[in-house]
């Protein structure tokens, strides 16, 4: 495991304990702890942030970049995360069930960007062509054995011969 990696692992395994600890502290009324789990939760989520300049630094990147797109699926982010928490508040805290799970659902839609990562398509999820006895198939990675395809003339020099078994 290389270093960045187990210091990732350190901060997020922190930083999670503490988030989900403070939104258990601050939404069970049972507990009657809800000034104490905001604190907690806070400073989970501070150390959730703290870790992502740590690592680009680690990988040798610049710390923070700021593009349209970055802050953009930033803010994409925070608004899906406090809509997903205005869901969870009205199913746990003032027992309304049906509409915090249609309010939290909604930001399922905004989270997943984020969880992609801000990471600009590669390219290697382009289509291929594959030719599977003379049928052209697309084929992504892995999934067909993806032959060249060759000229005409050479093909037909490659068929067996007719009459032949081809043994």
């Amino acid at each position: 495991m290389k270093k960045k990696d187990f210091v990732t692992l350190i901060f997020a395994t922190v930083g999670g304990i503490l988030f989900a600890l403070g939104m258990c502290m601050a939404l069970l009324p049972d507990w009657n702890t809800l000034r104490q789990g905001v604190v907690t939760g806070g400073l989970g989520l501070a150390v959730l942030l703290a870790m992502v300049p740590v690592r680009r630094k680690m990988s040798g990147k610049p710390a923070i970049v700021w593009n349209a797109r970055a802050v953009g699926i930033t803010l994409l982010g925070v608004i899906g995360a406090v809509v997903l928490g205005v869901g969870m508040c009205l199913t746990m805290v003032w027992n309304m069930l049906v509409p915090g799970i249609a309010v939290g659902s909604c930001c399922c839609s905004a989270l997943s960007p984020p969880a992609r990562g801000c990471s600009k398509p590669t390219g290697t999820n382009k289509k291929r062509t594959a030719v599977v006895d003379g049928c052209p198939f697309f084929a992504s990675q892995g999934t067909l054995s993806i032959r060249k395809k060759l000229p005409l003339s050479v093909r037909k020099r490659q068929q067996p011969a007719a009459g032949s078994t081809g043994l």
